[in-house]
């Protein structure tokens, strides 16, 4: 359920080296073998902090389709948003002396556990109150901020989307199937297959991604592959050249044209900004 570096021998969530890199930053994947209640909804948990200073005050984010949900635990605001990043290189603008906790979910009708739809969130900033009443979330916002560990925002997190999902009646297990191959393959499915597989057209698939999970399967493996290949390149996991051929490009010149597509640069101008400041 995560992406595989069949080379590499290792399976990583995706990759996001500005947010991990700057801050104190901690980490739990939700592994889909442990069958819990959120396994294959929610990818992993993280939390990190802003020093009263302000120092390093944004992180970039780069396009990997999953679903953020980031709340501010600050006593005066606590004020949680959803976001889906799936193009352009992101900034997110973060609070001095400011805790953060986050929960990234897999690709779904996410805005159906938050009274809204996936689209609202693609690439914008969503806060909950603009799409639900408060009294509806913000005792587990209190719980949230009164909590000593990670491990209990944790378990109290998971209650509460495991909850959502229980009443939400219109998932389209479908979707979750065909979400599932993209992200087994590290996108290189092709659509006409997945088409096959699911015994649905290309079409109709289509349809259902674009409500449910606000872009199209094809949008979503190349969100896969360009994922997969930055983490192999930040890592220094081979050549460009190596690179490409190893997550499903033609060529190399196809990488940079699905960089630029993504992004609007180049793979070696993405890594200096990130990885080099």
């Amino acid at each position: 359920m995560k992406y595989q570096l069949e080379e590499c021998g290792t399976i990583i969530p995706p990759f996001q080296p500005d947010l991990e890199n700057k801050f104190d930053y901690k980490n739990y994947v939700v592994e889909v073998e442990d069958n819990t209640p959120v396994s294959g909804i929610i990818s992993d948990f993280s939390q990190f902090a802003i020093d009263e200073n302000g120092n390093h005050c944004y992180a970039r984010l780069i396009p990997d389709s999953f679903t953020y949900l980031i709340i501010e635990l600050n006593t005066y605001t606590m004020r949680p948003f959803l976001f889906t990043c799936t193009q352009s290189l992101n900034q997110l603008a973060l609070m001095p002396n400011t805790e953060y906790f986050c929960v990234r979910f897999y690709p779904g009708p996410i805005g159906n556990y938050f009274h809204c739809r996936s689209k609202d969130f693609l690439n914008r900033l969503l806060y909950l109150d603009e799409a639900m009443p408060k009294y509806k979330y913000e005792q587990l916002l209190h719980k949230l901020h009164g909590s000593n560990t990670f491990r209990q925002r944790i378990e109290m997190m998971s209650i509460y989307i495991a909850q959502k999902h229980a009443e939400v009646r219109d998932f389209k297990k479908i979707i979750q199937y065909a979400r599932n191959q993209i992200i087994i393959t590290s996108g290189t499915i092709d659509i006409e297959t997945l088409s096959r597989q699911t015994a649905y057209c290309n079409r109709y698939l289509r349809g259902l991604f674009l409500n449910y999970v606000g872009f199209s399967p094809k949008a979503m493996c190349e969100l896969i592959k360009f994922q997969k290949s930055f983490n192999l390149y930040c890592n220094n996991h081979g050549t460009l050249r190596d690179i490409a051929y190893i997550c499903g490009y033609s060529d190399h010149p196809q990488m940079d044209k699905a960089y630029i597509r993504i992004v609007n640069r180049s793979p070696t101008n993405l890594r200096q900004i990130l990885i080099a400041n």
